[in-house]
Parts: C-alpha cells; structure tokens; sequence
C-alpha cells in the first residue's frame, strides 16, 4: 500500500469537514462517529409547546403597534431577519415571535424553517467521504461548480505540490472548518447555552428556550426513519437492520479504482462502495411520513434493499480484531457461549444466545460486547442505531 489510509467526509456548500479515520473499518464496525453525520442531516420540528400556545390563545384587542401591522409585514420582517447576517439570527427571531401569540402563529413556518437551518445544517449540503490517495480531477462528473474547480486549481498550487494540482481531500484538510463547531451557528448556541444554564431549576422555562429546543419526529416510539437523497430523489429507511449513518457511508465513499483499504469488500461491492452511488448529492434524515413533503411532492425510490445488501456483505466478510478473538477463549473451556455485537453507545439491540437450549435474554448483559458469531452463522446482522 502507498500512502496510509485516511479518509474525511466533507461538506462541499458549506466548506466544512467532519473529523478524519484512519479506516473505514473503524467508522462501520467500531461505532467511531468521525465520519458520520446523522445528527446534522436531522430535520427538527417545532415543540408541542408551540401548538398548544397558539391553541389556547385567547381573542383579546391588542393595543400594542404590532396589531397594526398586516400578516404579509409580518411577513416580510422575519423574512429580513432571517436573511440577517446578525450573529444572532435565530434567537432574534424567537424573541421577535414570542412577544404575542398572534406574532408567533404568523412566524411559525419562518421558524421552523431557521430551526432546521441552525440544528440541520448539513442538509442541502453536498456531501462525499474522500480517500486521501484521490488524485486531482478524480471526482463524481458535475459536482463541483466551474468556480470551485478554478479555486481548486489556483490554491494548492503554492503548498508544494510540484506545479501539479492536489487534490479535494488535501484542499479540505487545509482550508475545510470543523463542522461540530460551526462559526455562523456559535453565538446562538452560546447565548441559548448560557439561558439554559441560568434557568435550569427554573418552575417554568421560557418560550424563547423551548422554541429553541426544537422536537425530532424521528425520536417518536416506533417511527421509521428516512435517509433521503434530495439530488437523485431516493432514500433509504431505518428498518434494514442497519444504522442511517452507516447507510449513509456505504453509499457517498470516493476513492481511486487502484486504492487499497483494510476493509474487506469483494467483487460488485467493491465497485459500489470505492464510487459511492450517492457521493456529492445532497442529504436530509426525516420520518417515513414527511417523504412527500421532503421531495415535494415526487414518488422516490427506495434503494434499501441495494443499501442492506452491500452492508451485509461487509458484516459478513469483517476481520477480528484480536481482542475480538480473545473474548471467545472462555466459551471454549466451558462457560456459557454468547453472541456479541460491535455496537456504539446508542446501539439498544437484543442478542440472542448460542446455544439453542438457552432462553436467557442477553441484551442487557452484551450491549457493548465484540463478537458477531452467531449473527455471521445466521446470515444476518441487526446493526440498527
């Protein structure tokens, strides 16, 4: 192998990189979020809070300069705010809508358009995990603006290169910002940190904090969730038996056909996962029941069956760690054999006993053992998030 693998996921639009792995071994199987960008791609939904205050408000003859104003003024005032370059934008305009019930029923959909802006803000973004062995060009046709390719070929040119271009990988990992700590989004999220800090043994919290909050429909017991491709008008859902995030790799991977990777992945698959079907489109995780509403009304495609496949196939084939072997040793000199599943931490996934005479339930005991054997032998792998 040439150069140590490495690969980034980044975000074309916004300029931004979400951390770096040294395998995608470790991003699938070892539950490392690095790569992964489940919690910026979820759309938020304004709280119950909300409808119930609009709800219950009671007609009364306002007096204040606000009353005078028509619905389109309204209008256009959260419009303005929300296209403010203000370092507060978004508490701004909470603090605007909750000065009276009837500011806050015309601004609602202005909100929960900037509430998915602030918590969602990777959505719309082009997205592309990148091997760094990609040489200059080596990209999906179309994804990056002339003006983009034109920056890419003057910037680089001054770090040494040898007259030759590099390529996004080295140009993100220069000039690319981290995308857990967004620039435009700090200020709201510090003043919003600090009032949460203050008012935390508050009877009552305010408004302001539990607009701000926001609800994730995804959240709900028993909701199916959606990977959606806002570019090519396809998802995947929750129900595979694998996470989004790992859904959501398999399928924006970009690398050179020669490049070499711990991984272990064999013919088609291969191809599949080295030229992501999905690299540089654009991305949203919503619920099952918003898809017409996310692809505007369009019939998408679902692509989980194709999705699933590929992710069995790399469960199937994975390498042990040693430490993985290790925690086999025991079972083989007599005591009760288990089987184990790589998980992260929010992996609430029951496991099921080796033996065939066991009826113990082990999921509480294994939900953050190794060993995928039984899974393997069975032919399938619940690798839900």
């Amino acid at each position: 192998m040439g150069l140590e693998e490495s690969w980034m996921l980044v975000n074309v639009d916004r300029k931004e990189r979400h951390g770096s792995c040294d395998g995608l071994q470790f991003a699938f199987f070892k539950g490392y979020d690095s790569l992964l960008a489940a919690d910026c791609l979820t759309l938020p939904g304004m709280t119950r809070k909300v409808a119930q205050w609009i709800a219950s408000r009671q007609p009364v003859v306002q007096t204040g300069c606000l009353s005078k104003l028509s619905v389109e003024l309204l209008d256009l005032i959260f419009e303005h705010l929300d296209a403010s370059m203000t370092s507060l934008k978004l508490i701004t305009m909470i603090s605007f809508a909750i000065t009276c019930t009837t500011v806050l029923e015309v601004g609602k959909r202005h909100l929960l358009r900037a509430l998915r802006a602030h918590h969602a803000y990777w959505v719309q973004g082009r997205l592309i995990c990148l091997n760094n062995d990609l040489m200059w060009g080596d990209l999906p046709t179309g994804m990056l603006t002339d003006m983009e390719t034109h920056e890419l070929e003057t910037t680089l040119s001054e770090w040494g290169y040898g007259g030759q271009h590099g390529s996004l990988y080295q140009f993100a990992r220069e000039l690319y910002k981290n995308a857990l700590y967004p620039d435009d989004l700090k200020a709201d999220r510090n003043l919003a940190s600090h009032l949460d800090w203050r008012l935390e043994n508050a009877e009552y919290p305010t408004r302001l904090l539990d607009i701000y909050r926001a609800e994730w429909p995804t959240a709900e017991k028993d909701t199916i969730s959606v990977l959606c491709n806002l570019s090519k008008m396809e998802y995947v859902r929750s129900d595979i038996g694998f996470g989004l995030d790992v859904a959501l790799l398999s399928r924006i991977c970009w690398c050179s056909k020669s490049a070499e990777f711990a991984l272990r992945c064999e013919g088609e698959y291969r191809e599949r996962l080295m030229r992501g079907p999905w690299a540089g489109d654009r991305f949203c995780i919503t619920t099952l029941d918003m898809l017409s509403e996310v692809f505007q009304g369009q019939e998408g495609k679902d692509v989980s069956g194709e999705t699933e496949d590929l992710l069995q196939h790399l469960w199937t084939l994975r390498v042990k760690h040693p430490v993985e072997e290790k925690t086999e040793e025991p079972a083989q000199e007599g005591s009760s054999t288990k089987s184990h599943t790589i998980k992260d931490s929010s992996d609430s996934d029951d496991t099921s006993s080796e033996s065939d005479t066991s009826t113990e339930d082990t999921s509480s005991d294994d939900s953050s053992s190794d060993d995928t054997t039984n899974d393997e032998e069975s032919g399938h792998i619940d690798r839900r998030k």
